[in-house]
């Protein structure tokens, strides 16, 4: 939508004599560039930034009679707009009532689209989080195995060989060697 006029505490009934025009844009995000992004910490706009990723129709001006505007409307919020060009044909009723439901159906459909993405982007931090956490387990059980080795024997063989089993363990290792010079 392209304003035409300024304006300040419009009254709803007045609002479309300060529309200039409007054009019909979509904007794409490329899905897949942006969660490698996000996983890497980089910034998310490559997402974004490709070609074609914002087309745009050419603005038509309001006062033409060959443009309808269906508001996108969820639980009262106003989410976006459809708008339809007719050209020189006047749609029928029947096919207005069409694009309001469409218009429903569509504002229905962004909303969840919506939702599922950040169900997506909450699922993957708490990847993230349980990852970290499990991490946070391992390090805990290998302290505890050493802890416990130095508990239960005074040998320094014993402790050694318990760090390194833990170490191999805990870390996923192929090989851990502790060695300290005997001054026996």
């Amino acid at each position: 939508m392209a304003i035409g006029t300024s304006g300040k505490d419009i009254p709803a009934a007045d609002a479309l004599q300060h529309v200039y025009g409007y054009a019909v844009g979509l904007d794409m995000t490329r899905r897949d560039l942006q969660g490698e992004a996000k996983k890497a910490g980089r910034p998310w706009e490559v997402g974004k930034a490709f070609d074609h990723a914002a087309p745009c129709s050419a603005l038509r001006r309001a006062d033409r009679t060959d443009v309808i505007a269906v508001p996108l409307r969820v639980r009262g919020e106003s989410i976006g707009v459809l708008v339809a060009f007719t050209g020189d044909r006047r749609l029928p009723g029947s096919d207005l009532t069409l694009l309001a439901l469409l218009g429903v159906q569509l504002a229905v459909a962004a909303q969840n689209a919506r939702l599922h993405e950040r169900a997506m982007d909450l699922g993957e931090a708490l990847g993230t989080a349980l990852r970290s956490e499990r991490t946070a387990s391992r390090q805990l059980t290998a302290l505890y195995e050493i802890s416990r080795s130095f508990a239960q024997t005074l040998s320094l063989d014993a402790t050694l060989r318990a760090v390194a089993e833990a170490l191999v363990r805990e870390l996923e290792v192929d090989a851990a060697v502790v060695r300290v010079p005997d001054e026996r």
